[in-house]
């Protein structure tokens, strides 16, 4: 699993220079809340949420492209044992993802504009759950405003793992110059 998740990001980073020469990259950065799913919301807290981005939107495609590197981190739940509570350990999940974004409005000019995106990554699990191979999906908002854009969005993550996967949904706003 770990090597389809590497060859997938080398060929997105390959593909990057040869997209840059027809379009102009947008960097940007998002904050935002974790929500943790499954298993995890089982053990995890609602988190936090940050992180860094470039879009290019080629002139020769119908979707733009989105390379990023997220860092989630998730608060333990406090458990109760008899009388004894135990606090549990934080859980910080780092990925780095490639993303296809299909605006519905295809409109630069729009003012607002709704999208859905998707893509693929390298997610690392702290607490020794290791460098695995995950999935994202979601929608969001754009919004044209003077001298850069900004966006809302959810997505649903899924990372898989030895013996099942680990879920969150971050809603996230950020900005794009």
């Amino acid at each position: 699993m770990r090597t389809s998740a590497f060859a997938l990001l080398a060929a997105a980073l390959v593909a990057v220079p040869a997209v840059h020469a027809q379009a102009k990259p947008e960097f940007g950065g998002s904050l935002g809340v974790a929500l943790p799913m499954g298993d995890l919301g089982d053990v995890a807290n609602t988190g936090w949420r940050a992180g860094a981005l470039v879009q290019l939107k080629p002139a020769s495609l119908p979707v733009a492209l989105r390379a990023e590197a997220n860092y989630s981190g998730f608060g333990g739940k406090s458990q109760r044992i008899g009388t004894i509570t135990v606090d549990g350990g934080s859980t910080n999940v780092l990925d780095i993802t490639g993303n296809a974004i299909y605006d519905f409005t295809n409109d630069a000019k729009a003012t607002t504009s709704f999208y859905a995106i998707g893509g693929a990554g390298v997610y690392n699990v702290s607490d020794g759950g290791g460098t695995n191979f995950g999935i994202n999906a979601g929608a969001g908002v754009n919004f044209n405003l003077a001298g850069f854009k900004a966006f809302g969005e959810a997505r649903f993550h899924n990372v898989f793992g030895d013996g099942g996967s680990l879920r969150f949904i971050p809603l996230t706003f950020g900005i794009r110059f």
